[in-house]
């Protein structure tokens, strides 16, 4: 939270009324990775072509400043003036997340097809030729109008409603699932998204699976496994490292392993 808010990613992240939001959790770790990662790819890919040594600092704020979604230049562009992001917008529409019966669903439909689209889903295939709608400048001076007939579509539906019958619109649309809600979802049971494992101590514990899958790879080949219990390879490490069994007993003794 400290790099989104330092960043002013945190200050544009938020509805037109109300206070900034943060990001989900560890997001900010992940964008500082994949940029330490980028970076490190290219210096390796240049030394082994016969490039120089780098040494390489990533900032953790300059990461996030640059990103994908940064705001400097739409704030250059704009006079000064910063965009809100579009969790919720007057201007560009259906973008964000809109309650339906049973929770909440989320949209990326302004632009076409995916605005025309979403008229026809909701009833109304003759809108993106109305002049209310049909022009993008004049658009967002009748999201009131869009709004009336939305929100009470969503409303007399469940998310897995919607988002099946804007699916087969062909409309960017996705239900906002619970922990329980994604480990029962059929596609992620079809594919043994999620394992369980025993972990002493705790009993069965479900954990995300493999990320990824190896073609001509037995299914086993990767296996999620209980978390290692304190010391519980300590000696088979310390083996590999090539200590004795009196230098593993010292360190033990001198409290430098467990």
């Amino acid at each position: 939270m400290s790099v989104f808010a330092w960043t002013n990613r945190m200050a544009r992240q938020r509805p037109p009324e109300g206070p900034p939001l943060r990001y989900a959790p560890h997001t900010a770790a992940m964008q500082v990775g994949f940029t330490a990662a980028a970076v490190a790819s290219a210096a390796l890919w240049d030394r082994e072509r016969g490039g120089e040594r780098r040494d390489v600092e990533i900032s953790a704020v300059e990461a996030h400043s640059g990103n994908v979604d940064t705001n400097f230049t739409a704030w250059s562009l704009n006079q000064g003036i910063a965009p809100l992001s579009a969790i919720r917008s007057a201007r560009v529409f259906p973008v964000g997340t809109y309650a339906c019966r049973d929770g909440f669903v989320q949209f990326t439909a302004a632009e076409p097809p995916f605005f025309q689209r979403s008229c026809a889903a909701i009833g109304h295939p003759e809108w993106p030729e109305d002049p209310r709608f049909e022009d993008p400048a004049v658009r967002p001076e009748h999201h009131d109008d869009y709004m009336e007939v939305f929100l009470p579509w969503l409303a007399a539906r469940t998310k897995q409603e919607v988002f099946h019958e804007m699916q087969s619109h062909g409309v960017l649309c996705t239900p906002v699932l619970s922990v329980e809600e994604a480990v029962a979802e059929p596609v992620a049971v079809a594919r043994g998204s999620f394992v369980t494992v025993d972990q002493p101590a705790d009993g069965e514990m479900l954990l995300a699976g493999a990320p990824f899958r190896l073609r001509g790879i037995a299914g086993d080949a990767y296996r999620a496994l209980p978390a290692p219990r304190l010391g519980e390879h300590t000696a088979e490490i310390l083996d590999g490292l090539g200590y004795s069994r009196d230098e593993q007993i010292a360190l033990f003794r001198a409290g430098v392993t467990g």
